[in-house]
């Protein structure tokens, strides 16, 4: 991920941003860059976006056994 596709990700899952957090982000990557920070933020998006993967892939299980039993 580069940095830009992390920010986008990191607001998309935080639903949403303020114009501060957005100036506190913008910071952290491009005026004051925080490498620690950034790692932060990298490991906070894939947890998230491995939740979300894991959640779709239970419903989806349970829609397949649902149909199944229809049957």
């Amino acid at each position: 991920m580069n940095d830009n596709d992390i920010k986008y990700r990191y607001i998309k899952a935080t639903n949403g941003i303020t114009t501060d957090n957005l100036y506190k982000l913008e910071n952290i990557f491009n005026y004051n860059p925080d490498k620690e920070k950034i790692k932060e933020i990298r490991k906070e998006v894939e947890d998230y976006e491995k939740k979300i993967r894991e959640r779709a892939e239970k419903l989806e299980r349970e829609r397949l056994k649902e149909g199944n039993t229809k049957r």
